[in-house]
């Protein structure tokens, strides 16, 4: 017998929704290749992520190709966009890249140390640490509606070395990613 106050009904499409909710969550899952690209969408994506940081990583080996034996030291880089991101890694993965290609990057547990430390007088702490260069960035980002079934994403991965010793701005480095995206009517 329902509960006083519940109506059979109530209790009917209460049970319903519950199933339906079960249903959607049941579903099939498969193992996909990490290097396949992500189809393109309005959030950042490991393609996007990928693209980025193997560009930057690029661009950075070319400005600093006349420094091959310095220290790196990568900050984690800074996010101004809406999407949830893991800057760390991001900056991780452009470090990485440049670890294959033959530069010498500091420890990352060096890079947390001095990322707890906190804001300002990083130069002098990464040059205390045995740095020579350190690496910082920021990623932001811009999304524009120019019609009302298009969307236009735009990413801007701003990375800067600075010689640790006199401050000054060794390279500076910026890759853009855009993205287009059209929604197509559903048709009835």
């Amino acid at each position: 017998m329902p509960s006083p106050g519940k109506s059979p009904v109530t209790l009917l499409i209460a049970v319903g929704v519950s199933l339906l909710l079960l249903a959607g969550c049941a579903g099939e899952g498969r193992y996909e290749d990490p290097s396949a690209p992500t189809p393109v969408s309005e959030f950042f994506s490991d393609t996007d992520f990928k693209l980025l940081a193997r560009g930057a990583a690029a661009e950075l080996a070319e400005g600093l190709a006349g420094r091959r034996d310095a220290v790196l030291l990568f900050l984690p880089f800074r996010n101004r966009t809406a999407d949830r991101i893991d800057m760390s890694a991001l900056a991780g993965s452009v470090a990485a890249e440049l670890t294959r290609m033959g530069f010498r990057v500091a420890d990352a547990a060096l890079r947390e140390h001095l990322r707890e430390e906190g804001a300002g007088k990083e130069l002098e702490r990464a040059r205390l640490a045995g740095a020579d260069v350190l690496v910082t960035g920021r990623l932001s980002s811009v999304a524009v509606r120019p019609a009302r079934n298009r969307k236009v994403v735009y990413y801007l991965l701003t990375v800067e070395a600075t010689d640790t010793e006199t401050g000054i701005t060794i390279c500076s480095v910026e890759r853009e990613l855009k993205k287009a995206l059209r929604r197509t009517p559903v048709a009835p």
